[in-house]
């Protein structure tokens, strides 16, 4: 990247752009979560980064991200590098009839970039606009009995609008996306809501929705597990649906108790809503979950459980799901 543009971004966002290109160079910095999503097909999760001021490398579990994220007073912005190999959108891991079916699955891969700005304005709103373009391709798995389909060019773009609070954050998204899977032009709105309470007891509420029409097996929203990578049902497998159109809410009681330099935080939580599928009828889904996690002075444990009592299940696939994971945030 020109030191040009590189300039020119801090500006923008404001940084001083004397300081963007300072010869005094801050401390490298790094971050590591590990841990697995525990259902009837499980999965890893391994997480390593390194970063230096708004350079980052990471590697996530099968994706290598590297990007330039500066952030000052009037927004932040991005532009990142990014290649998977073998696990895009769960492609590999399908359900079927209320079982995990990897006769039904492939692996894909893409490689390709992403870019995008927001800029911070009064009363904790921002807005922004955010696009990827990849080329993914898909290969057949040992179990595979379906059609692979053949490389396709994947590309998206985003109007991003929000508010941000100590308690309540709201945002949503708005945009198009290809590939040649779907329809030519794919149109979706997605919103996000979360509020929790910064005292000693209190509430956890969330609520996630979106609406799309002619998408394909890349674009469609996984929803279904109890990890920080789809939208969450308590007791569902990971991805679990692939879904156009959602609305999936959590609420429940959370209590936070601190001691010296840890905090322990607990949620009791009911996860409810409905949601279509590329091969079910729309329905309804529900399920019950205890949220567990620790945060110490430099790492974290989050220990999660999860009971689907609203999901179909094939004979013998319990309707139980958990995730485990530790790290250490950037520091």
């Amino acid at each position: 990247m020109s030191v040009s543009l590189r300039i020119a971004l801090a500006a923008w966002v404001g940084l001083s752009p004397g300081l963007a290109a300072a010869e005094t160079e801050p401390p490298w910095e790094w971050r590591f979560m590990g841990g697995a999503s525990i259902d009837p097909a499980p999965h890893g999760i391994a997480d390593l980064g390194v970063r230096r001021d708004a350079l980052s490398l990471q590697l996530l579990t099968d994706t290598l991200d590297l990007r330039w994220a500066p952030e000052g007073d009037r927004g932040r912005a991005w532009l990142a590098l990014r290649a998977e190999a073998g696990a895009v959108g769960l492609v590999h891991s399908p359900w079927h009839a209320g079982r995990p079916a990897p006769e039904r699955g492939f692996s894909g891969s893409y490689v390709g970039g992403e870019a995008g700005a927001l800029r911070y304005l009064p009363r904790g709103v921002y807005a922004g606009v955010g696009g990827f373009s990849y080329r993914t391709s898909f290969a057949a798995r040992p179990a595979t009995e379906v059609e692979v389909p053949g490389p396709t060019p994947w590309l998206g773009v985003d109007g991003i609008v929000g508010r941000w609070s100590e308690v309540l954050h709201v945002w949503g998204r708005v945009g198009l996306q290809h590939d040649r899977l779907g329809d030519p032009v794919q149109p979706h709105a997605h919103l996000t809501a979360t509020s929790r309470a910064r005292r000693a007891v209190g509430h956890r509420a969330e609520l996630r929705a979106g609406w799309a029409q002619g998408q394909s097996l890349l674009t469609r929203t996984r929803i279904g597990g109890l990890n920080p990578y789809v939208v969450p049902v308590a007791g569902a497998g990971w991805a679990e649906w692939w879904a156009e159109s959602y609305v999936v809410g959590r609420a429940g009681p959370q209590v936070r108790r601190t001691h010296r330099a840890s905090t322990f935080t607990h949620s009791l939580v009911v996860d409810a809503g409905w949601a279509d599928d590329t091969d079910r009828p729309p329905g309804s889904l529900w399920g019950v979950g205890s949220l567990n996690r620790w945060d110490g002075r430099r790492w974290f444990v989050q220990a999660d459980v999860g009971w689907g009592g609203g999901l179909q299940r094939a004979t013998g696939v319990v309707p139980w799901a958990g995730n485990l994971l530790v790290g250490r945030p950037w520091g």
